[in-house]
C-alpha cells in the first residue's frame, strides 16, 4: 500500500499547513484549485497533480516554464492545465511512449480518490519497463 498519508495529514481533525503564496512559477506545480491564496482544505489529489507535472518534466527533460514559454504568465490556472495536457498528449508519447504519457495525463486529470489514481499511474509506469 502506498500514498501521501505519511507525509501530510489527511484526517479532517488534523491541520495541514497551506503552502505560502510565492510566485507564479511555483504555482505551476500546484493543482489549479490551490494556486494563489489558498482558501480550502488540502486534498491528497493535489499532490497527484504535482506528481504529474514532475513526471512531465522528467519525460521532456525540461522544466515546465520551458515547455510553456512566456504565455503561461497571462493564463489562469485551468488554462495552464489545459495547455499542459495538450503538450502531454501531442508531444510526450513520441518521446517517452504512450504508457508514460498516459500516466502523466492521469495525474493531471485526476478526479478520483488519490489511491486509485496512484495505483493506475504506478501500473502504467511499471509497464513502461517491459
Amino acid at each position: 500500500m502506498f500514498g501521501f498519508d505519511y507525509s501530510r495529514p489527511n484526517d479532517p481533525e488534523q491541520v495541514s499547513d497551506a503552502a505560502a503564496v510565492s510566485n507564479r512559477e511555483d504555482d505551476l506545480y500546484r493543482h489549479p484549485d490551490c494556486q494563489g491564496e489558498i482558501s480550502e482544505r488540502f486534498q491528497p489529489l493535489y499532490d497527484v497533480y504535482s506528481l504529474g507535472v514532475v513526471l512531465m518534466e522528467i519525460g521532456f527533460w525540461k522544466v515546465t516554464t520551458e515547455l510553456l514559454g512566456d504565455e503561461y504568465e497571462s493564463m489562469d490556472s485551468e488554462m495552464v492545465r489545459t495547455l499542459l495536457l495538450e503538450i502531454v498528449e501531442s508531444r510526450l508519447p513520441g518521446i517517452t511512449g504512450s504508457r508514460y504519457a498516459l500516466a502523466v495525463k492521469k495525474c493531471l486529470c485526476a478526479e478520483e480518490t488519490e489511491i486509485e489514481v496512484l495505483q493506475e499511474v504506478v501500473l502504467e509506469l511499471d509497464l513502461c519497463r517491459a
